[in-house]
């Protein structure tokens, strides 16, 4: 696939990647970067998406796998800081919707 080609078919979907990637990490920046980092990456696969039938699911396939790999990577991260640190007060390190969760299980 040429530069021309890639550029029309797949930055037509920059807009519904955006979206998509908004809509998963409900950050615009945090988006943005996704958004780029999915088009960095099909930039560099130019050679195999020339092969595919539907290049645009494949980007947008492609951006939901990469949010959702970004939301397991923050998740693991605040779970992680809970053990790796030791204070004087580690409800002060687990996130808001953690204790929440968990208070909401004892009330139960």
């Amino acid at each position: 696939m040429d530069e021309r080609k890639f550029l029309d078919r797949i930055l037509t979907v920059q807009d519904s990647m955006f979206r998509l990637a908004k809509r998963l990490l409900t950050s615009t920046e945090e988006a943005e970067d996704a958004v780029q980092e999915v088009l960095t990456k099909l930039w560099e696969k130019m050679n195999r998406t020339a092969t595919l039938t539907n290049p645009e699911g494949y980007a947008l396939t492609m951006t939901k796998n990469y949010c959702l790999d970004r939301l397991k990577s923050k998740q693991a991260t605040e779970l992680r800081l809970v053990h790796v640190h030791k204070t004087r007060h580690p409800l002060r390190l687990i996130s808001k919707s953690i204790i929440g969760t968990v208070l909401h299980s004892y009330i139960r």
